[in-house]
C-alpha cells in the first residue's frame, strides 16, 4: 500500500492539471496537508512541507491567494485554533489570528487584500 503523502501527491496533480481556476501567482503549485498534518506544497519538481506544527496541532484547509503572493491555512490544537497566512515568497508567517475556536470556512476576497473567516462563537 502506498504510503498517503504518494497518494495525495498524485491525486493532487491530477486535480491541478484539470483546474482551471487556480490564481495566476500559483497555477503551478498545490497547497495540500500532508500525512503528517503539514501543510506542503507540490510543484512539478518536488514536495516541500513549509509548516513544521507542534506536536498535537494539525493543519487544514490551505488556500493560495488570488495574486497567488500569500497561502492561508488553519491550525487546529485542542485548545486552540489560529487563522495563518504566510508569505508564498519566504514560506514565513505574515499574520497570525489565534482564537479559542476554531475557523471552518474562510475566503479570500477578488483583489486578495482580505480574508473572510467564519468560526464558531464562543
Amino acid at each position: 500500500m502506498p504510503n498517503r503523502l504518494s497518494y495525495l501527491t498524485v491525486v493532487a496533480l491530477a486535480f491541478a492539471t484539470a483546474c482551471t481556476s487556480q490564481p495566476d501567482g500559483a497555477s503551478d503549485r498545490l497547497a495540500v496537508v500532508d500525512d503528517t498534518g503539514n501543510v506542503a506544497v507540490i510543484t512539478d519538481e518536488a514536495t516541500t512541507r513549509i509548516t513544521n506544527l507542534p506536536s498535537g496541532s494539525v493543519a487544514f484547509q490551505p488556500v493560495w491567494s488570488p495574486d497567488g503572493e500569500h497561502l492561508a491555512y488553519v491550525e487546529q490544537s485542542a485548545i486552540t485554533g489560529a487563522l495563518v497566512i504566510t508569505s508564498a515568497a519566504t514560506e514565513e508567517p505574515a499574520a497570525r489570528v489565534e482564537e479559542d475556536t476554531g475557523f471552518f470556512y474562510y475566503a479570500w476576497e477578488p483583489e486578495g487584500r482580505r480574508l473572510a473567516t467564519l468560526r464558531n462563537a464562543t
